[in-house]
């Protein structure tokens, strides 16, 4: 679903969602213009005009609920992507196990032909940042297509890949027989290039009697694989099409199942009428997908790897790839997915593990899912000891119980496998600060491999340790429990420690802004009301820290060194509120700018169009007084809602437009001021109008500026001319410093390279600057506001 809201915010739609938590991907989604939040808000579905739900969503949900009370299209999730599909030449990649790498392969394939190809992929691409990407110059659309509910035959696709049909989503098919049927109308419905797999029993019965080409290292298959070469960082193979000359490939990802991946991926480019050769070079430059295979890091001479295989196949595949590795040992931690999954597989996983040394089988990860009388891990786990009555096998019902077990058990030399379609992710960030604590065990000649009884884990030699997360809800220890006197952030997060979650020490801010780069807050705060704010205002007040109102993060570049303050975001309906009379307009300060453009247009107002270009939120563009295309904050704004962070026992201030102080792209609000509300004043207008004046504006910015990492406008525009032009005629267009380029389509914009560094966009900025200034005379002034800095806080260069 992340996916699919990127492209189609890419695309130009306004797009708002809701999960049952916070998480990275919201975050990520929050920066990529995606007005998305945490817990329910049916009034983001009241406000739409369409209502998509993925199959995991009941009828009952609050935002479903809410969309067919107000008469609103409730669309699946095979529709919208339907739609996308029917604007694209599509390849759909599908296959109960593959499926993601294959079109992740695919993806980084085409586009390293220079195809410029559009995807969605259910996985975050290293290299590219994200699972989706949304280019209009290019042809083919790369989609990664979901049999679990039957939808992928729906999707209208061109050419299609089938990498595995192995028994899975049974409950839904009705056996396997059904499943067969459907991967049989998927390839059949496809009038282009049909690419499957001959070394999967099952796609291999499918490719039996179709006009398919097949891949595998199976005497049968068309292109062979040959000459397989496995090791812990990578691997190589030579791949032999039909009637042409073997061609060598080497990837940077290792195991055998990522080779079938790649020459899958090879041969359905190879058909769509690429070079063999330069296919399987451009197949070289991919470096992964998100939970696959994924290596989390090392402590305490162990490696830990992560990994979201969850069926019997992809188990052992993973193992098999971790023992080609070379380390000591294979230390595997598995959660089973589903009660229905388990159910109808758990004897299938009874010879998934031989590869492993250790295996410790958890709970189940429900998905959503009610539990079943007589199902739980423990069905993996005896099938398991049953079939190898000499493996070492164990049973853990909870994470925290795993993380105990494992981490006593871990040596140096070691690799840690995490696998498992839900939380189990979590467990290697854990994992590794235990381990940095000193939970791992010494190596040993006569260290034991302990066989316990079924089902009960052993007594580590360790005392029992609380597995932390990696940003772990604040909890801080009493002020009697130790000697040492707590650092600022500690007291703040006592203070506020009524918040729970909400607190988090160390949390992400970096990743929270436009360009996706820079360090942690020393403490980050989510308040939902104003009782929150005032409890924030009391801890500022007691410890001095500094303190940063993040609004939607579009305008700020965090230091890699990150904040040492409290950062504070806005969320809730208190803050979240639309509220239409006549020609004005309340609204909470984190809504975001370009939802109350399309919201206005669509209740019969204008002068907000031009909102829909900026991603930054009411109580952002109020501070900065955000503009574009002929207008700006000041313009329409009545009056802003302000509450003093240094005023604890204050409340919220009514400023009018004039007590504001308006100017370009500055206002009378500080630093230390959260905007909580405003009001505007708009003109009665044709919604159609206003429809078209958005689309116009979205296709002039899609077409003048650049997507990705970026704040927008780097420099304010001096009195009379452009920054952009400024720093064109200088000749720093493209220009590059590390991880930051200026962008070649627009010179105002910096754009931060996917995992880059803070400090290059600032090293990048500074040398623009100094250079624009010495060559045409103009001393450019930062748009952008610099947090963390040291003496650069805030803007001053």
């Amino acid at each position: 679903m992340s996916a699919i809201a990127r492209v189609l915010v890419a695309m130009g739609h306004r797009v708002t969602g809701s999960d049952a938590a916070e998480s990275a991907v919201l975050s990520e989604l929050s920066a990529a213009g995606v007005e998305a939040l945490a817990g329910h808000h049916p009034a983001l579905a009241r406000a739409a005009e369409v209502v998509v739900r993925s199959t995991a969503v009941p009828d009952g949900d609050p935002e479903v609920a809410a969309a067919r009370d107000a008469a609103l299209t409730v669309w699946r999730r095979a529709d919208v992507l339907g739609a996308i599909c029917a604007t694209r030449r599509t390849v759909a990649v599908s296959g109960t196990h593959g499926k993601t790498t294959t079109s992740a392969m695919l993806a980084v394939t085409l586009s390293g032909l220079g195809w410029n190809p559009s995807f969605i992929v259910g996985g975050t691409i290293c290299g590219l940042g994200s699972g989706a990407g949304w280019d209009p110059s290019g042809d083919w659309l790369v989609v990664e297509a979901d049999e679990s509910d039957g939808t992928f035959v729906e999707l209208g696709a061109e050419a299609v890949v089938v990498t595995s049909v192995e028994a899975d989503h049974l409950e839904f098919y009705g056996g396997l027989q059904g499943l067969e049927a459907a991967f049989g109308r998927f390839v059949d419905a496809a009038p282009g290039p049909v690419v499957v797999s001959a070394d999967d029993p099952g796609a291999a019965r499918l490719a039996a009697g179709r006009a398919a080409t097949t891949y595998g290292t199976s005497a049968a298959a068309q292109v062979r694989i040959s000459e397989i070469s496995l090791g812990r960082e990578g691997s190589s193979f030579v791949v032999s099409p039909p009637g042409g000359p073997p061609v060598p490939v080497r990837l940077a990802v290792p195991g055998e199942h990522n080779v079938r991946n790649a020459a899958a991926a090879l041969t359905t480019a190879a058909s769509l009428g690429a070079d063999w050769a330069e296919a399987a070079a451009a197949v070289g430059a991919f470096r992964g997908v998100g939970r696959r295979f994924e290596r989390r890091g090392e402590a305490g001479g162990v490696s830990f790897v992560d990994g979201y295989d969850h069926l019997p196949t992809e188990v052992a595949a993973a193992i098999a790839t971790a023992r080609s590795g070379g380390w000591a040992r294979v230390v595997v931690v598995f959660q089973p997915h589903r009660y229905s999954r388990t159910q109808t597989l758990w004897r299938d996983f009874s010879d998934a593990f031989t590869g492993a040394d250790v295996t410790v089988v958890t709970g189940i990860y429900p998905a959503g899912e009610a539990p079943r009388a007589g199902v739980s891990g423990r069905l993996v786990f005896d099938a398991v000891r049953r079939a190898h009555p000499d493996a070492d096998v164990r049973y853990a019902e909870t994470l925290e119980e795993a993380a105990i077990l494992v981490a006593g058990e871990l040596r140096p030399g070691d690799v840690c496998l995490t696998l498992g379609a839900g939380d189990v992710t979590t467990l290697a960030d854990r994992l590794i600060q235990m381990v940095e604590g000193g939970a791992v065990n010494p190596p040993s000649s006569s260290h034991p491999s302990p066989h316990p009884s079924p089902g009960v884990a052993p007594p580590s030699p360790h005392p029992p340790v609380a597995a932390p997360s990696p940003h772990p809800p604040v909890a801080p220890p009493s002020p009697h429990s130790s000697s040492a006197a707590p650092s600022p952030a500690g007291r703040a997060a006592e203070i506020l420690r009524s918040l729970g979650t909400r607190v988090v020490v160390g949390g992400p801010l970096g990743s929270l802004t436009t360009y996706r780069v820079g360090g942690p807050a020393a403490l980050r705060v989510t308040a939902t009301s104003l009782a929150d704010l005032r409890l924030v205002a009391e801890a500022l007040d007691a410890t001095g820290l500094p303190v940063l109102v993040v609004g939607r993060g579009s305008n700020l570049l965090v230091a890699d060194a990150g904040f040492p303050g409290v950062a504070v975001l806005l969320e809730g309906e208190e803050f979240t509120s639309v509220s239409f009379g006549g020609v004005g307009v309340e609204v909470g300060a984190a809504v975001a700018l370009p939802a109350l453009a399309r919201q206005s247009v669509e209740a019969g107002l204008t002068g907000l169009e031009w909102a829909v270009g900026v991603p930054g939120s009411v109580g952002g563009g109020v501070r900065m007084n955000a503009g574009g295309h002929g207008s700006d904050v000041a313009t329409s704004l009545v009056a802003a809602t302000v509450f003093d962070l240094l005023s604890p026992a204050g409340s919220p201030r009514r400023l009018r437009n004039a007590e504001l102080s308006y100017g370009y792209r500055t206002s009378a609000v500080r630093p230390t001021d959260v905007v909580v509300g405003a009001e505007f004043r708009l003109r009665p207008g044709d919604p159609r109008e206003g429809r078209r004046a958005i689309r116009e504006i979205v296709r002039w910015r899609r077409e003048h500026q650049p997507g990705g990492q970026n704040a927008g406008s780097v420099f304010t525009n001096p009195p009379g001319d452009s920054a952009g032009r400024l720093v064109e005629a200088a000749g720093f267009k493209g220009f590059r410093l590390g991880t930051a380029a200026v962008s070649d389509k627009h010179a105002n914009f910096i754009q931060a390279d996917p995992g880059g560094s803070a400090d290059d966009v600032l090293g990048l900025l500074l040398h623009v600057r100094r250079e624009v200034a010495e060559r045409l005379g103009v001393l450019l002034e930062p748009e952008v506001r610099l947090v963390g800095f040291a003496d650069r806080e805030g803007g001053n260069l």
